[in-house]
């Protein structure tokens, strides 16, 4: 559930599980298989064409499941907001020790960006993502509260979603 106010309130695809006691600080958390199990947020309007975006979760991977990337190349999604019926403007995942992520600005669409981060399988992260359309660099990832990686590729506002829904565990959610 959405406990931030807005009303974003997620449907269940797949066998997605709730375990109680589960979560960084025992207070629960969501379980996927990282195949076909999402929290599908629908169409979220404050991610059409964004110039300025943060998005920070807690995440735990029990394995690193690389056999299952998104068309832009991000394994074991944590958070995406892309459809096969209308456009990506991003994908968010980890592969091996690094985090990944896709990014579509109107001014660039920029596939396979990861950086080294040192993950590991079974130990909770909190991860912040930043995107500031003005700033000298616009895209930052933070992990655990350090600066891992920044970026000033892209530029300018990120590219209108259209209805693709946002979606937490998996990448186009209606597909599956």
């Amino acid at each position: 559930w959405d406990y931030s106010g807005y009303g974003h309130n997620g449907a269940d695809n797949g066998t997605v599980t709730w375990n109680a006691t589960g979560g960084f600080d025992g207070n629960g958390s969501y379980e996927f298989d990282g195949i076909d199990d999402a929290v599908n947020l629908g169409d979220v309007e404050n991610m059409d064409a964004p110039g300025y975006l943060t998005i920070a979760l807690w995440f735990k991977r029990d394995s690193d499941k690389t056999s299952e990337s998104t068309n832009h190349g991000v394994d074991n999604v944590l958070i995406a907001q892309s459809s096969g019926a209308a456009n990506d403007n991003i994908e968010i995942g980890t592969a091996g020790t690094k985090i990944e992520f896709y990014l579509d600005t109107l001014e660039l669409d920029q596939n396979d960006h990861n950086f080294e981060a040192g993950i590991q399988d079974d130990q909770w992260y909190h991860l912040a993502f930043t995107y500031d359309k003005d700033a000298a660099y616009e895209m930052k990832i933070y992990l655990d509260g350090a600066l891992v990686n920044y970026s000033s590729l892209w530029g300018g506002f990120m590219d209108s979603s259209s209805t693709s829904p946002l979606s937490i565990g998996l990448s186009r959610p209606e597909s599956n």
